[in-house]
């Protein structure tokens, strides 16, 4: 696992997305709190979502800066959250740039959700022949 994206690295691929280089000032007192919101959102489809006990939920740590490293790994940071942050700063200016991104942030983000898991073997409990030449239906 590696989550070294800052909250500075994911406006910029935002603002990329929305053909905005250069204009952070424009959105810079709805980042954090949008960023913070999507956190909490993706933190469980996150390598770095671990139960430490049971019967508890891991917690996002909010961000206070654009400087602040997310405590996320670095592939949802760097693949999905900047869709998702895009979609809600394009929201008011262009409803049809902010309808893709979601689009696309909810694509991207159901793809993380169907990421591989362990594989445990199922055994025959009901101590059948099986499918073999002795077998009849």
């Amino acid at each position: 696992m590696s989550a070294t994206t800052t909250a500075q690295e994911v406006l910029d691929l935002a603002l990329a997305h929305m053909d905005e280089a250069g204009n952070a000032s424009d959105y810079s007192d709805r980042v954090l709190r949008i960023l913070n919101a999507l956190g909490g959102e993706l933190f469980p489809l996150s390598d770095a979502y671990a139960v430490s006990a049971p019967g508890t939920r891991p917690v996002f740590t909010a961000l206070a800066a654009l400087s602040d490293r997310i405590g996320i790994d670095d592939t949802v940071c760097r693949t999905v959250m900047p869709y998702g942050l895009a979609a809600a700063l394009l929201i008011n200016d262009n409803p049809a740039a902010a309808a893709f991104c979601q689009q696309r942030y909810e694509e991207l983000k159901a793809g993380l959700s169907t990421a591989p898991a362990e594989f445990e073997a199922i055994g025959n409990v009901y101590g059948s022949r099986g499918y073999d030449a002795y077998a009849r239906w």
